[in-house]
């Protein structure tokens, strides 16, 4: 079964909805990479319909671009991998999935054992993993979250999305060195235009770096802090009034 599915790659992206990101920035996809080689992260290989292969990097090499990968268990997986013009993978650090294509791999020797030698991929996508439905606003409903950096510098980001567990926030100004991954907010402002505004806690646990021509774009994703019940019966309304608004 396994011998017939060769060459016949996966559909990709692996997960396709609203929240899939792609990654293309090269130095930030060289430090995902760098992060699951040191982190040690499993590595999902699918090099054909019905084949998943356990692997990791072992070895990321700017200079060439290319990537050492862990050797596999059999010889169905062997063939499997030297068959494929390229090969679909996936690995998941925290709350986040990265799924990418990997090119032909050809047997290579790293550490006095057996690996894969393949080129590293130049694009990632990026799934976060929801607890909660997030809707977009309509670009004319102008919601904005004020923050104060914790350079005593009050702040005005863009409301790319919204659930009632966080929301994802847009700035042209405000990188990630102002506004590091990790950072508590005791209190900022969502201002969600006729639907009204609340102050509300939260924590940045993502941001990644668009372009539009020669424009960076910082996309912050960031959950909600602890909050009453009231709050959260606000934020469910609002998401259902954005969701009905969207439709129309």
């Amino acid at each position: 079964m396994a011998s017939a599915a060769i060459g016949t790659s996966l559909p990709f992206p692996l997960a396709a909805n609203g929240d899939v990101e792609r990654i293309s920035d090269p130095d930030q996809v060289l430090e995902i990479l760098q992060d699951l080689v040191r982190k040690r992260i499993r590595l999902h290989l699918h090099p054909a319909q019905q084949c998943r292969v356990a692997s990791s990097f072992l070895f990321i090499d700017p200079s060439k671009g290319t990537c050492v990968l862990a050797w596999c268990r059999n010889g169905v997986e062997l063939e499997a991998i030297l068959n494929a013009s390229d090969m679909a993978a996936s690995a998941s650090m925290g709350d986040i999935t990265f799924q990418f294509r990997i090119a032909s791999a050809a047997v290579t020797r790293f550490d006095g054992g057996p690996a894969f030698l393949a080129p590293y991929p130049t694009g990632i996508y990026q799934v976060p993993r929801r607890r909660h439905f997030r809707v977009r606003p309509q670009e004319e409903k102008q919601c904005r979250c004020q923050i104060l950096l914790s350079d005593g510098q009050l702040v005005e980001m863009e409301v790319a999305d919204v659930s009632v567990s966080g929301v994802g926030l847009r700035s042209r100004s405000v990188g990630p060195q102002r506004l590091p991954v990790g950072t508590w907010i005791a209190e900022c402002h969502l201002d969600l235009g006729e639907l009204g505004g609340l102050n509300l806690a939260l924590q940045v646990v993502r941001h990644r770096k668009a372009w539009r021509g020669d424009e960076a774009h910082h996309h912050f994703g960031c959950h909600f802090g602890q909050m009453d019940a009231q709050a959260a019966r606000w934020l469910q309304r609002v998401v259902f009034a954005l969701e009905l608004a969207g439709r129309e």
